[in-house]
């Protein structure tokens, strides 16, 4: 009689038993179909993104308002979508895609837009903007991610100060400056408002670090690379055709 009873105690803990494992595998199928959704949200919300700001970039270039153009036409703003990417996005792999689906998608509906809504031919330069929006947006981002995620502030930092020198590299704070200080004359040309968009951004990035000496050493680095992009990334882009 006892044997029988210890058996039944057995047989109703085993019962008890099935359904906890039964709901543990489905709790964990959950979770890993999650897990595997989460890329795949993000990367159709990028190309979302890179739509709409395509579209809206266009309509800033054909607004008529300087300063809207402008924000749209130098990389301050676009240097700030990269850095938010490589912080922000959940596995480099992910950022990494996510970046090059966004900037396709907002060449794509960029020249889009100018053909079909403004009339205009898509020029040859905008090769280039594709090329770059599946190389180097791309391999910034991860190397961004991958430098930031490092206990060692000096990779991060280093990332971020070429974000900087690339947001700077446009001149827009240096004519301003130079034009406070007598320097060099005011007129239309001075981009005042690009000006206080690029220390927004450049501000922005530097706050992105995860760390206060990768904020600390991202000024530092980007002082002199900044300086150089001022004469080297003009230079090219002007001779490309990719600003004129």
């Amino acid at each position: 009689m006892r044997a029988v009873t210890v058996a039944n105690r057995a047989m109703l803990a085993q019962r008890r038993r099935v359904p906890v494992a039964r709901k543990q595998k489905d709790l964990m199928a959950q979770s890993s179909l999650r897990v595997t959704r989460t890329p795949l949200v993000i990367v159709g919300l990028s190309l979302l993104v890179g739509g709409v700001l395509g579209f809206v970039a266009k309509a800033a270039d054909q607004s008529g308002v300087n300063w809207l153009a402008d924000v749209t036409t130098y990389p301050a703003l676009w240097v700030v979508v990269l850095v938010v990417l490589a912080r922000f996005v959940p596995g480099r792999v992910t950022a990494t895609v996510s970046a090059a689906v966004l900037f396709v998608a907002m060449c794509l509906s960029y020249y889009a837009t100018s053909e079909i809504v403004y009339g205009f031919p898509t020029p040859r330069f905008a090769m280039i903007w594709g090329v770059l929006a599946v190389t180097a947006c791309p391999l910034y981002v991860f190397i961004t991610s991958r430098a930031l995620r490092r206990a060692n502030p000096v990779l991060g930092a280093a990332a971020l100060a070429v974000a900087i020198a690339v947001t700077l590299s446009d001149e827009s704070v240096i004519q301003v400056w130079l034009s406070l200080r007598g320097l060099l004359e005011a007129s239309p040309a001075t981009r005042f408002g690009q000006a206080l968009f690029d220390v927004v951004c450049t501000v922005g990035v530097i706050a992105m670090g995860r760390t206060r000496w990768q904020r600390i050493l991202s000024l530092a680095f980007a002082i002199p690379l900044s300086v150089a992009a001022v004469f080297v990334i003009q230079d090219i882009a002007f001779a490309s055709g990719l600003i004129g």
